[in-house]
């Protein structure tokens, strides 16, 4: 089987999100995608505003919606660790769940730059391919210690805007607005 695995904080899940999972799936042929929300981030300092079991239901309400649940699921594997969440783990665990299996990791442009960064880099670089987004026409060079597929992107969506209130709730599933509204996840969604 062909898995994409996809990282993030979800905080809130979009509809660019779940475009780049459509997108990775049909360009790469894969089976399943499978969405990873973290309990914290190692590159971010802040932690999420909504908790880890509402942004695991946001993502499966969303999936709903979208009629994604056929081939797209949600993973607790990292919000059940403690600490932050580092890619590497995640890799040699889903490996177990999906064994003789081909990983792929669904990231953005800017995570692709800095993946030699990443904890255990070399242990990425040798079990997984990378489906690369590029956001606003911005040209991503390949990383010769890397596997991956570049695709080009351009969606607005940015969980920042929205948890702030400055875009329209429209780049968020019906579902996944009510259970905002009905959980007061984000203070500026009334």
């Amino acid at each position: 089987m062909r898995i994409g695995l996809f990282g993030g904080t979800f905080d809130p899940v979009h509809g660019g999100h779940l475009e780049m999972a459509r997108l990775a799936r049909i360009s790469c042929h894969l089976d399943r995608v499978v969405f990873i929300p973290c309990q914290q981030s190692p590159f971010k300092s802040r932690a999420t505003v909504a908790s880890g079991k509402d942004r695991s239901e946001m993502l499966r309400l969303a999936l709903q919606d979208k009629g994604f649940h056929h081939w797209a699921e949600v993973s607790e594997l990292e919000l059940e660790r403690p600490g932050a969440s580092y890619s590497w783990e995640t890799v040699q665990a889903m490996a177990l769940v999906y064994p003789g299996s081909r990983l792929f990791w669904i990231l953005g442009g800017d995570q692709w730059l800095s993946l030699g960064n990443w904890a255990r880099a070399d242990f990425l670089a040798d079990h997984l391919e990378f489906i690369v987004f590029a956001r606003d026409n911005v040209p991503l060079v390949p990383q010769k210690e890397f596997r991956g597929q570049l695709i080009p992107f351009d969606r607005p969506e940015s969980a920042t805007l929205i948890r702030q209130g400055q875009r329209d709730q429209d780049w968020l599933t019906p579902a996944t607005v009510q259970y905002i509204k009905e959980h007061r996840i984000y203070p500026s969604f009334s």
